[in-house]
């Protein structure tokens, strides 16, 4: 499976709205309401998100980013801002 643009929506949203939570867990619910987006999509992602290993539900409703998500968004995220550093810098 790829890492589709939805896909990754997904992924910064449960970082984003996970953020001060103690447990990091966000109602499927939650991640629907705050993309804008149908719940019968959010979930059907987060179906796909879980076989590729970059989320998980340990409770009913309740999803998080598994370590693999945190890293691939953290890695993403470094690879923007060195490209983002390169083209500033006019190279």
């Amino acid at each position: 499976m790829e890492l589709t643009y939805n896909k990754l929506l997904i992924l910064r949203a449960i970082e984003r709205l996970s953020q001060g939570n103690e447990f990091r867990m966000v109602h499927r619910k939650t991640i629907a309401e705050y993309l804008g987006r149908s719940l019968n999509m959010v979930n059907r992602l987060l179906v796909e998100l879980k076989k590729m290993g970059l989320v998980e539900n340990p409770v009913k409703g309740g999803w998080r980013l598994t370590e693999d998500g945190r890293k691939l968004l953290k890695k993403l995220r470094e690879e923007a801002e060195g490209k983002y550093q390169k083209t500033s810098k006019g190279e």
